[in-house]
């Protein structure tokens, strides 16, 4: 029995994204590690379409919240002075971070509940 190829333009062009996106949040994390700040690293994927950059910026931040607040205790003072970036963008994309979890946990609460009235 061979492979399958999936031929699928839809699903390719979502699987080159998704490989697009990854390489750009390990291409964030290679340079925050060589002790780049976070406007540094994010110019290291400058050649990116704006569009996804900025969807990769905007994660990666609150990747390195979840991580390093969330995580390892860190203040997010500590993770503003750690990144070179100013506290109430660290605070506000926290902010963002739990009101976007706090939706998915209500959708998922509704959904349970739904299925099983």
């Amino acid at each position: 029995m061979g492979t399958h190829k999936n031929n699928n333009p839809t699903t390719t062009a979502r699987d080159n994204s998704d490989f697009i996106y990854e390489q750009a949040i390990r291409q964030l994390r290679l340079e925050v590690a060589r002790g780049r700040t976070y406007n540094q690293a994010c110019r290291s994927i400058s050649a990116l379409e704006n569009s996804i950059k900025e969807v990769v910026e905007n994660d990666f931040l609150k990747i390195m919240i979840a991580e390093k607040h969330f995580g390892d205790g860190n203040g997010i003072d500590d993770i503003a002075l750690f990144l070179d970036v100013p506290y109430e963008t660290v605070e506000n994309a926290k902010d963002e971070m739990l009101e976007e979890v706090g939706e998915e946990l209500a959708a998922r609460k509704f959904l349970k509940s739904s299925m099983t009235h």
